[in-house]
């Protein structure tokens, strides 16, 4: 009777059907490893995702241009101005921040408008 609960009442995390349970050690030179990392970043995946998809798929391809990954880092800074932004506007009230928020908002506007179609 202990059984049948404990399988009807299976709960938790579904198990992975494609567990990555087996480790494979490589030897690389610091040049190596460093290229490797350099591409791995490149492609926006950590390095184990970066060599696993070589091995698997033969290559990689990266998800987004250089011009598409500057932009990236662009908004990212904008957004961490932000965050900056409204905690100032909280601790001192918001007519103080008004223009760097009016001015940020106006460099988002930027960036994505260049992405309409």
């Amino acid at each position: 009777m202990m059984e049948e609960i404990s399988k009807s009442k299976a709960g938790g995390r579904p198990v992975k059907i494609d567990k990555l349970s087996k480790r494979v050690r490589v030897r690389m030179s610091e040049k190596d490893m460093i290229q490797c990392r350099k591409k791995a970043q490149q492609a926006n995946l950590s390095l184990p995702e970066y060599i696993r998809v070589i091995v698997v798929k033969g290559k990689v391809s990266n998800i987004f241009s250089a011009e598409e990954q500057q932009h990236k880092i662009q908004l990212i800074g904008m957004a961490n101005n932000l965050n900056q932004l409204t905690k100032e506007a909280h601790t001192y009230g918001l007519v103080s921040v008004e223009h760097d928020l009016k001015e940020s908002l106006r460099n988002v506007r930027e960036i994505l408008d260049r992405y309409k179609l």
